[in-house]
């Protein structure tokens, strides 16, 4: 396995578990909660770390990621890194004595393991590897799914058939055959 996947998938297995983990206590008059990362928005960090290891476990492992699953890895991270971030800016404070909240080592952790998916992907890629060049990647893989073309309406197909029968191109009866047909 490449350094590049061997690291993303270390630090989103990090990510994994620290979402099990405690984000944050809360105590008020003697009693106590605490409250892990799978809730809310933690949820999302929890598919990001997943995206982050399925993207290290997809293709050749002795090779570093290409450019599009380089950029998901990147995008998987960064994801992982902001959705946390959010939720320890929004840890309410204070409390006036009576309440206190405390940050778990959950929340501490996972913000590291998205950090680290991000800093693994970005100090392991290939020498060619660029912002530019792996968006680029990606919409190129996106531009060749094209739809297939509309099948002719009836209508069409009767209109077509008019117009063979006006040129002499088929006599009455192959006409009245095909018509019936459709």
């Amino acid at each position: 396995m490449s350094k590049q996947r061997k690291f993303v998938a270390i630090a989103a297995i990090v990510g994994v578990i620290a979402m099990f983990l405690p984000w944050a206590s809360v105590s008020a008059m003697g009693y106590s909660n605490s409250v892990n990362g799978l809730h809310g928005v933690g949820y999302l960090a929890f598919l990001a770390f997943g995206g982050a290891i399925a993207v290290s476990m997809i293709g050749k492992q002795d090779e570093n990621l290409d450019k599009r699953m380089w950029i998901v890895a990147l995008g998987c991270g960064a994801i992982a890194f902001l959705i946390t971030l959010y939720a320890l800016l929004d840890l309410p404070s204070g409390g006036g004595g009576f309440v206190s909240v405390n940050i778990g080592v959950g929340l501490y952790l996972a913000l590291a393991a998205g950090a680290g998916v991000v800093a693994c992907a970005w100090i392991f890629k290939k020498a060619d590897d660029t912002l530019q060049s792996g968006f680029d990647a990606l919409k190129s893989e996106m531009g060749t799914n094209t739809p297939p073309p509309a099948s002719p309406s009836k209508v069409d197909e009767l209109a077509k058939l008019a117009d063979l029968k006006a040129q002499g191109k088929i006599t009455d009866a192959e006409y009245e055959d095909m018509k019936s047909k459709l």
